[in-house]
This record gives structure tokens, sequence and C-alpha cells, in this order.
């Protein structure tokens, strides 16, 4: 996922995210190396963040 500006299509990073501004949330494919099943499982899957009853699903199953 990655955060644009409604209007100009720029990337905003985490750290200049604030309230008030249109944003855009936009989802794309990840790289095979971060769809791994040991990727998913150490570092980049829903039960690394504590969401243990959430599977992951690509996104293009989604979309």
């Amino acid at each position: 996922m990655t955060v644009v500006d409604a209007d100009t299509g720029r990337g905003i990073t985490s750290t200049d995210l604030s309230v008030g501004p249109k944003v855009a949330v936009v989802g794309m494919r990840g790289l095979e190396v971060f769809r791994t099943s040991d990727a998913l499982e150490r570092a980049f899957g829903p039960a690394y963040f504590g969401f243990d009853d959430v599977p992951y699903r690509p996104i293009e199953t989604l979309v």
C-alpha cells in the first residue's frame, strides 16, 4: 500500500501524514520475496502484526 495526495498523486510518507489533506490509498502487488511463507510468517503477514485470525490474501484476489 502507498498513500498519495488525492489531487497531485504525489507520495506521502508516514511521517508526513496529518489530519485534513485528502489522500488516496493505493494497493499494489508486493515483490515475490515478501510473499513467501517464510517472509509472511517472520515479518510481513497479518499474524506478525497481531492479526492471528486474519489470513493473508494476495491483493490481486481482492480486486
